[in-house]
């Protein structure tokens, strides 16, 4: 299983930072993705459709605004 992760950040200038993610911080990006880990080579993960349709039902429904 995934012990830790950092999220790296490109600005369209070129730069780029990395984020050492809290073990919280890395379940709630997991969840949202809908991140699987079927083997130590792989991962899947919700499409873009998918998640296009996540945030229309959470704008609607919830109010939340990505």
């Amino acid at each position: 299983m995934v012990e830790s992760a950092e999220l790296n950040i490109y600005f369209k200038n070129g730069e780029m930072t990395t984020v050492d993610l809290s073990p919280l911080q890395l379940k709630t990006i997991v969840v949202a993705l809908g991140l699987s880990f079927p083997d130590e080579n792989s991962v899947n993960c919700f499409s873009d459709k998918s998640l296009a349709n996540i945030v229309e039902y959470l704008q609607k429904h919830i109010k939340i605004k990505p």
